[in-house]
């Protein structure tokens, strides 16, 4: 139950408290009093999208305050209870909004963020304005009226849970298989480039390798002239550099008997011919194994001029072999993607088998309660004076014995649409196309009327539903929402005097001038104060004891 609202600085609302009965609440007041500032006010507490140009202009902040007697309704308190830390009784809920375009949120005196205060707001009451009629012009919104009045939202919730689970597997394999149509589209390229790195297949510093061995081939018959005649004057004949050292070193053997000095330079020279003996050797044998080879020469010539242009076209050789890795890669993925689409089909189909029988059940509930919702709403419009009135609730549910996937919507496998009839004698027709403006409203209350049969009824808050009704209608109009009231609260914005008349509380919104500045107050009237108000809504400014007297009497019935 909705207890207070406080509001300050919102647009010409300076400081104003308004608290509400259990029963039928009623508002009113002259055009531009400030009466929507109260819906707007509610609608800031259910975290709807804040308009900053109403703070007012002498202000820097508005701020609004809603307390809650939560009662019975479980599903508040756990959900309070998470945000809090432990389980109220009472809400107090507070959203501030600053010119600077800050918005905070409080709940019980904590600080929460805007999508909490949104998730517990939406719980506390049902915000219907003057707009909302448009609902039922949309046929798409028809299954939602249907079940936010229904007594399967358990058999709903269990079945949306399986749906979106669903949705995301398919969503899982829609882009599983795009990945596949992307990477087929680039496996023939990628073929057609593997295959060509593959056929030359080079090998970490080759390049490197055939330059200094075609450099020897190319160069080999100098090279083995030089080492030639290299190795003569080191080694071969009695006039080589090994061969005149052996001599020297006997001569100096000989001398150092007699000088140490020569037999130092004795112990260095004999290193020094062994060195010059393994020198020549290793020349003998480097151009004993080289010899001019044409052929050899034109196949590494060929090797490197398809190394040099695969390297031209695709990067260095590190870049290279990345690249072999990547589209290997891209090629097995290829195959991956159609391994990975079999298990998610299977998955879905697992998936379908479970929400089938879930699907079936939700609509075998709602089929049975459309029934129940077609007679009530039928019978609460001939109530306000719809006498020949008629709605039918038309449900076409989906083949799903072939377990197609197009069967499935978030709502389950049915389609709703509302049918009305006005008068006697004419057959039902699309309720979009049929229903006048007054019609709309009468409707719209008999649709949220069904909802008083719930324990613990969300509190219903009616901005000026009752456009395009008058006269007995009016009154019938009236009725219809003091008896719901009896077990749900009611807050209403009207203009009709007998709608007002039936409230168990009357909230007046006054609008006055002082010193240059507009303020909208809101104040409780009983006795005769609400009694000329009445008056006031059935004459104008100017009440007369006729209006009064007529006020008196609606009020008393």
């Amino acid at each position: 139950m909705i207890k207070k609202l406080t509001i300050g600085n919102l647009a010409i609302i300076e400081d104003t408290m308004v608290s509400f009965d259990s029963g039928f609440n009623v508002i009113t007041g002259e055009t531009g009093a400030g009466k929507s500032l109260l819906m707007e006010a509610f609608s800031l507490i259910t975290g709807n999208r804040a308009e900053y140009s109403l703070i007012r202009a002498t202000s820097k902040r508005c701020t609004v305050t809603l307390e809650y007697n939560i009662n019975d309704n479980e599903h508040i308190k756990v959900l309070a209870a998470e945000l809090l830390g432990e389980q109220p009784e009472e809400l107090i809920l507070t959203r501030e909004l600053r010119s600077t375009g800050v918005s905070r949120c409080f709940l019980n005196g904590s600080p929460v963020s805007l999508k909490e205060m949104k998730n517990i707001g939406q719980l506390l009451f049902d915000l219907h304005t003057q707009h909302s009629h448009h609902l039922l012009l949309s046929d798409n919104e028809h299954i939602n009226l249907l079940d936010q009045a229904g007594d399967y939202k358990d058999e709903l919730n269990c079945y949306k849970e399986r749906y979106d689970q669903l949705q995301l597997k398919i969503s899982e394999l829609n882009k599983t298989k795009k990945d596949l149509h992307e990477a087929k589209k680039l496996s023939d390229y990628n073929n057609f480039v593997l295959s060509e790195i593959d056929k030359v297949d080079p090998l970490p510093d080759e390049e490197q390798s055939i330059k200094k061995e075609l450099e020897l081939l190319e160069n080999s018959e100098l090279i083995v002239s030089n080492g030639s005649a290299l190795f003569s004057l080191l080694y071969e004949g009695e006039e080589s550099v090994y061969q005149k050292g052996k001599q020297a070193l006997v001569l100096l053997k000989k001398l150092g008997d007699y000088d140490d000095q020569v037999q130092e330079y004795y112990e260095e020279l004999h290193p020094l011919l062994i060195t010059t003996k393994e020198i020549a050797a290793h020349v003998d044998g480097f151009i004993s194994d080289l010899e001019y080879n044409p052929i050899r020469i034109e196949q590494l010539r060929s090797r490197s001029t398809a190394l040099n242009k695969l390297y031209r076209k695709y990067g260095d050789h590190d870049t290279l072999i990345a690249l072999r890795n990547k589209l290997r890669q891209e090629l097995d993925n290829a195959q991956k993607y159609e391994d990975v689409i079999d298990r998610i089909n299977l998955e879905i189909s697992d998936l379908i088998n479970d929400i089938t029988p879930l699907a079936q059940s939700l609509s075998n509930k709602r089929t049975l309660f459309a029934d129940y919702f077609s007679q009530s709403v039928t019978n609460c419009i001939k109530e306000m004076e719809m006498l020949s009135g008629q709605l039918n609730v038309e449900v076409t549910t989906n083949n799903i014995k072939e377990l197609n996937l197009d069967a499935f919507t978030e709502n389950g496998i049915d389609k709703i649409e509302f049918l009305f009839s006005a008068n006697l004698g004419e057959s039902l027709k699309p309720l979009s196309k049929t229903a006048s403006g007054g019609e709309m409203s009468r409707i719209m209350i008999a649709i949220k009327s069904i909802s008083k049969s719930e324990k613990n009824p969300r509190p219903l808050i009616l901005d000026e539903i009752d456009t395009g009704i008058s006269g007995e209608a009016a009154i019938k109009v009236g009725q219809v929402i003091k008896e719901i009231s009896k077990q749900q609260q009611i807050i209403a914005i009207s203009h009709l005097p007998q709608i007002a008349a039936k409230a168990s509380k009357h909230i007046f919104v006054e609008k006055t001038e002082r010193q240059g500045n507009t303020t909208s107050n809101s104040i409780s009237l009983e006795g005769e104060a609400k009694s000329r108000e009445i008056a006031r809504l059935f004459s104008g400014n100017t009440v007369t004891e006729s209006a009064l007297q007529s006020a008196r009497e609606l009020i008393e019935k």
